[in-house]
């Protein structure tokens, strides 16, 4: 009996959820995948618990704080029927996209929380670049980007606000253990299917040690028969990354996050927002 496949998504109230879907639904389309779309209330609200010992009687003070908890459970209920409705929209638009098998969960707390606790059950994580509370912002990416992807173990694909269908990816490769491992994902028996594959690494010390050092196992890894090119190239990682996705035409970027060579600075920190940010297209990241 095969493994079924399941996507988890974690959409949100922003422009980038439908777009989302959109993704969810080719890569569904592609691997026969269940979808399981989750939307996490993470801040509960919760009355003010301000000391008001001694700024107005005790009669008034009880009344207030009676007023505080009713607005509370007012304000929760409004974020649940909000949160359920952001659900249902993203339901229907599956549905329109041919994917019936779309399963809804709607949770409160911390949304790493509730992906380290619920993450066994998928194949792939799936978020969007830019949150609801972001999405005006230009120069952010998520604010819990950078969360999400420290507490996943799975692969995680960042979508971008245009969706385009995925036939080409790069792959930022340094020979390290997470980009052997995305590459392992994306040459065997992945959710994207057989797509064509680029696959860009960067040495200052020669532009061939790709074709001369890592050909033979990557060709030994392709078990889908993927059409690959490699390209070597010199300079800073970063610019070359970008660069040749613009110059390869991609649709999608594969990185191998938390390398430990030349590439690590570009997955921590703050260099991994500019990194996601400047990506033209889709982003994959694997640990």
């Amino acid at each position: 009996m095969e493994k079924t496949v399941t996507l988890i998504a974690f959409i949100d109230g922003s422009a980038h959820a439908l777009t989302l879907c959109e993704y969810a639904a080719l890569l569904a389309k592609r691997s026969g995948a269940t979808i399981k779309l989750y939307h996490v209330l993470e801040t509960p609200v919760e009355p003010d618990k301000s000391d008001l010992s001694g700024a107005i009687n005790l009669g008034a003070r009880t009344k207030l704080m009676d007023a505080l908890v009713s607005a509370g459970e007012k304000k929760s209920k409004v974020a649940l029927s909000k949160g359920r409705e952001i659900l249902e929209k993203s339901k229907e638009k599956l549905e329109q996209f041919g994917c019936p098998s779309v399963e809804l969960r709607l949770r409160t707390g911390d949304i790493a929380d509730s992906l380290k606790s619920k993450e066994a059950g998928g194949d792939i994580i799936l978020i969007g670049k830019r949150g609801e509370r972001t999405s005006e912002k230009k120069n952010r990416i998520g604010d819990n980007f950078e969360r999400i992807v420290r507490a996943s173990t799975k692969p995680i694909f960042v979508g971008n606000s245009v969706f385009t269908v995925i036939n080409h990816v790069l792959v930022a490769y340094d020979g390290s253990l997470p980009s052997r491992r995305v590459l392992e994902y994306l040459l065997g028996n992945s959710v994207f299917g057989k797509l064509k594959v680029s696959i860009l690494g960067v040495s200052k010390a020669s532009k061939d040690w790709l074709q001369q050092d890592q050909k033979p196992y990557i060709l030994q890894i392709n078990k889908n028969n993927c059409p690959i090119d490699f390209i070597g190239a010199n300079g800073d990682p970063k610019e070359q990354i970008i660069n040749h996705v613009k110059n390869t035409k991609c649709d999608m970027l594969a990185i191998g996050a938390y390398g430990h060579s030349k590439f690590r600075n570009i997955f921590i920190g703050s260099t991994t927002t500019t990194l996601i940010h400047a990506s033209p297209v889709p982003v994959l990241l694997s640990k």
